[in-house]
């Protein structure tokens, strides 16, 4: 081979290595353009932003770990989708009514709120522990029955809205959670009482990204004092589960939970200017307080 094509050939190879180098580099891979139309028909992304282009919280490690009573909790970066601290991220836990969450999804999507339903005598005092929370043969729209289950966290409207559907209730609630590729979670009742139902923290951050879509739920779930009134006029004066609202004003909203098994449940949404964060705990003996203390945390240790 003459010399001037050796040297031609070397400094090709050069420049390929190079190009192949600053690729890898960039975590740019190159994409023709038949790889780009098979990534759009299959709906995936056919670039993905270097880490150093994404908005990512900035962790003070001298900050310590959280120091919290719950079996297992998360706090998750909504925007930049990352988790900033977890414990026991897979563990199944009973989730008590943090489960209402799931039958709103269901109601907002295939029930009418304006729909009438009367209270059936299955519905009432299903879990026999406080006395029935609405009257027999009482009517209430779909929508303060809603409203009614995540606000009061109201066992009798939500075995109401279930058993006043046209479908099969308990099925749809589980087939929502396969859909949100909730892979650890399972529902036997509207309410969460059953405590065979369970599912993990890992799981309801896929819950809350997808639930936070709903506007309408987020503003119920945000509600602290609320006045249901029936068809028949009688007054529901209700106040939230959840004793956070009004003292952290970060607080979007939430749900709470409790079974003797399952303990203390809570599920929160923080907005935080630029960004919005979720905290789960589950298996507390000290929901609120863990949350707090969570949420005190992530701003110590984490540029939000």
């Amino acid at each position: 081979m003459p010399y001037g094509s050796i040297i031609l050939t070397t400094v090709l190879v050069a420049l390929l290595f190079v190009v192949v180098f600053l690729v890898v580099e960039n975590n740019s891979p190159l994409i023709t353009e038949e790889d780009l139309k098979e990534n759009i028909l299959a709906g995936r992304q056919p670039y993905v932003l270097p880490v150093s282009e994404v908005d990512v919280p900035l962790r003070n490690w001298e900050v310590e770990e959280p120091r919290i009573n719950a079996k297992a909790a998360i706090i998750y970066d909504l925007k930049s989708d990352r988790i900033l601290y977890d414990k026991n991220l897979a563990e199944s836990l009973p989730i008590a009514s943090i489960t209402k969450v799931v039958s709103a999804l269901v109601v907002l999507e295939k029930m009418d709120l304006e729909k009438v339903l009367v209270v059936p005598p299955e519905a009432l005092n299903v879990t026999g522990e406080n006395g029935a929370e609405l009257f027999l043969r009482e009517s209430l729209t779909v929508d303060s029955l809603l409203r009614l289950m995540l606000i009061q966290s109201n066992n009798d409207a939500a075995y109401t809205l279930a058993l006043g559907s046209s479908f099969n209730f308990i099925g749809e609630m589980n087939v929502l959670a396969e859909r949100l590729n909730m892979i650890d979670t399972r529902f036997y009742d509207p309410a969460g009482f059953d405590d065979r139902g369970f599912s993990t923290v890992s799981d309801l951050i896929n819950l809350v990204e997808y639930s936070l879509k709903h506007d309408y739920l987020w503003q119920i779930m945000g509600t602290k004092d609320a006045t249901i009134v029936s068809e028949e006029g009688i007054i529901h004066n209700i106040t939230s589960t959840n004793k956070l609202l009004g003292k952290n004003l970060e607080i979007i909203g939430g749900k709470t939970g409790y079974t003797d098994a399952a303990l203390e449940n809570m599920l929160t949404v923080f907005d935080h200017g630029k960004t919005s964060f979720a905290t789960i705990i589950l298996g507390s003996n000290q929901r609120f307080l863990d949350t707090q203390e969570l949420y005190n945390w992530v701003l110590r240790a984490y540029e939000l």
